[in-house]
């Protein structure tokens, strides 16, 4: 028995040390920690029923995901629940996203920015995840040029 115990810790070893190596650079790391670009989804997360079929439909979906994971974009919830509290921080800090570029209180409404003065406005109109994951990519292709 303790034999395998010792087998068994030196393949976890052994493990690590595989994953280490084959540890993405710090350049790499860097880039994740900083994305190039940020997906702001304005919501109503309590009250609207389009905020919510975008969760279960879009931002909840595996491709869509993926899709922003390759190409580096965050997404951020900027939620204007009626019933549900946020903190202090949390309603300063979505009013002075919603200022910012200029949130016209229509809901659901996602910006694709890469600075306050790069940035595109997409609309929700109940498409399919694959479609609207390659709308987004369409535009980040646009704010790269």
């Amino acid at each position: 028995m303790p034999f395998l115990i010792i087998i068994s810790l030196s393949l976890f070893s052994f493990t690590i040390q595989s994953s280490a190596q084959n540890a993405p650079s710090s350049a790499f790391e860097k880039k994740l920690a900083n994305p190039n670009s940020v997906l702001y989804v304005f919501t109503g997360s309590d009250w609207c029923a389009d905020c919510r079929r975008l969760e279960k439909n879009i931002l909840s979906d595996s491709i869509f995901l993926k899709t922003m994971e390759s190409n580096n974009i965050e997404i951020e919830i900027i939620d204007f629940p009626q019933r549900k509290k946020l903190t202090p921080e949390v309603e300063k800090h979505n009013k002075s996203i919603a200022e910012i570029y200029n949130f016209e209180g229509i809901f659901p409404t996602l910006i694709l920015s890469q600075s306050e003065e790069k940035y595109e406005v997409l609309k929700y109109k109940n498409q399919l995840a694959p479609k609207f994951s390659e709308l987004i990519v369409e535009k980040l292709k646009y704010l790269d040029e």
